[in-house]
């Protein structure tokens, strides 16, 4: 990766989410289940940074000490989070429109009031992922997140948003988690369709 060049988060997450694959056990490959093991025992992205595996996508994602973003901190947080996910999904879309992604799985998407305090992610940790900032912060939120979901996550989704964690980042899941559609510019970011793979 250019150093000085911006990223391209949706190629960024596809690498991420084959990274994922191939560790993953499935019918036509072996995955590295004691290399999972140990990244969901990461309690801290430097413990996250330890693995080979670890270092293993930080280079497929063409990361290392130098550049800006992501860092080696960043994705040591995406790695140690995506050891605990266990089936990939693609939301339906509902009423149509944007491309739908983690908050489809556990947002209220409505504004309504008991819509909104019977969805799996409530507000007050909704509140609290949004306002992560730091990388050991960001892995504990989104390592709850995924279990929320009983291990489903949108990938590409999860990867883009954690790689390039920013107010637009956060901005978009605050309208995807009620059910709206996030401004134009958030839109172009879109991750395309991917085909649905579960893990037993």
């Amino acid at each position: 990766m250019n150093p000085n060049t911006a990223p391209d988060w949706s190629e960024l997450a596809g690498i991420a989410r084959d990274w994922w694959r191939q560790l993953r056990p499935g019918p036509s490959r072996k995955g590295d289940r004691a290399a999972l093991a140990r990244l969901r025992r990461a309690a801290t992205t430097g413990e996250a940074l330890m693995e080979p595996e670890t270092i293993d996508l930080c280079r497929k994602l063409g990361v290392s000490a130098r550049t800006r973003a992501p860092t080696p901190g960043r994705v040591a947080a995406l790695a140690a989070v995506l050891a605990h996910v266990t089936q990939e999904v693609d939301p339906p879309i509902i009423g149509g429109g944007g491309r739908p992604g983690m908050m489809r799985l556990v947002g209220p998407q409505s504004t309504d009031k008991t819509v909104r305090e019977a969805a799996k992610l409530k507000e007050t940790r909704f509140r609290a992922l949004m306002s992560a900032r730091a990388d050991d912060e960001l892995l504990t939120s989104m390592r709850r997140l995924v279990a929320l979901t009983g291990g489903k996550a949108n990938l590409r989704d999860l990867a883009r948003t954690m790689l390039s964690w920013s107010e637009k980042t956060r901005t978009r899941w605050a309208f995807e988690y009620y059910g709206a559609m996030a401004p134009s510019s958030e839109n172009a970011t879109s991750s395309p369709p991917i085909a649905t793979e579960g893990v037993p």
